[in-house]
């Protein structure tokens, strides 16, 4: 999962507080950082009409496209309040 934070800190803190984890699971899950450049998978009923007809490149998984956007544009784009889960991997 993917955390937007101002900081490792308060990722941290956020991680144990909502999913109550421990010092030592909260520290064995975190992976670092990323880039706000990095992608993730967003479905097309969660772009913005504009921004649908601009996604060209979909991929197909599990029978559904998806578009692929940057963690940045994500939180511009969405009344993203952080800290928060802003990706995962679970289905």
């Amino acid at each position: 999962m993917w955390i937007a934070a101002g900081n490792e800190v308060e990722a941290k803190n956020f991680a144990k507080e909502e999913f109550g984890w421990g010092e030592l699971e909260t520290e064995e899950a975190f992976q670092g950082e990323v880039s706000l450049d990095e992608t993730m998978l967003i479905h097309p009923v969660d772009l913005p009409e504009g921004e649908l007809r601009m996604a060209q490149e979909m991929e197909l998984i599990s029978e559904s496209f998806y578009a692929r956007r940057s963690f940045k544009w994500v939180i511009e784009n969405n009344d993203i309040k952080e800290p928060c889960v802003i990706a995962s991997a679970e289905w």
